[in-house]
């Protein structure tokens, strides 16, 4: 009987692998096609260990010592950027209730969508948000912040996908504007 494979490696299941009976030339058994895992990298798409490309999620249960803010992640591939969102007027549910509703928006076919990250309120000045936007087979992601009388649209809460703006690759100053582009598959596979 084979050995385990090492650890932090895991065994590949697919038809490419070798089988588990497969002799080798010394007439031992041979090792299926073994991957090295790799936290934020996925090298071998057939791994069940393998992090997922996108995500959004908080990251902790509530605190009762800091009740005002939650932090929170956004995963896109080999990136993860933290965030904290405000509660002062949306919960913890109302954030993932709007993250779903502008995912399942953006999976019936909308060219873009928006996940809000931090929500100050109607009167705040500024609020944070993940515009996605649709390109062939992909989305790709830009992290905005919304100025009050600055941003056309303006921020919609009940449907932040109508305040998805026109994507821009580079700042008025002319400075590329970050941004991450995924699969699309790999954001659907996260729609409820």
């Amino acid at each position: 009987m084979a050995q385990p494979p090492p650890r932090g490696y895991h065994i590949c299941g697919t038809a490419a692998a070798a089988p588990w009976q497969k002799r080798g030339a010394s007439g031992r058994q041979a090792w299926p096609l073994v991957t090295r895992l790799s936290i934020g990298r996925r090298f071998c798409p057939h791994s069940i260990y393998a992090r997922a490309m996108f995500d959004i999620r908080f990251l902790h249960e509530p605190n009762s010592a800091d009740a005002s803010t939650a932090l929170g992640q956004i995963v896109l591939s080999d990136h993860t950027e933290r965030f904290r969102s405000e509660l002062t007027h949306w919960s913890r549910t109302a954030y993932e209730r709007s993250w779903d509703q502008a995912l399942r928006h953006f999976a019936v076919g909308a060219d873009r969508t928006v996940l809000v990250t931090c929500y100050n309120g109607p009167d705040a000045g500024h609020h944070f948000a993940w515009v996605l936007w649709r390109i062939g087979d992909y989305a790709v992601f830009q992290e905005q912040l919304y100025l009050v009388g600055d941003m056309d649209p303006e921020l919609d809460p009940e449907r932040p996908w109508n305040s998805a703006p026109e994507r821009k690759t580079f700042s008025e100053e002319g400075f590329r504007i970050a941004e991450w582009r995924l699969p699309l598959a790999e954001v659907m596979a996260r729609a409820p």
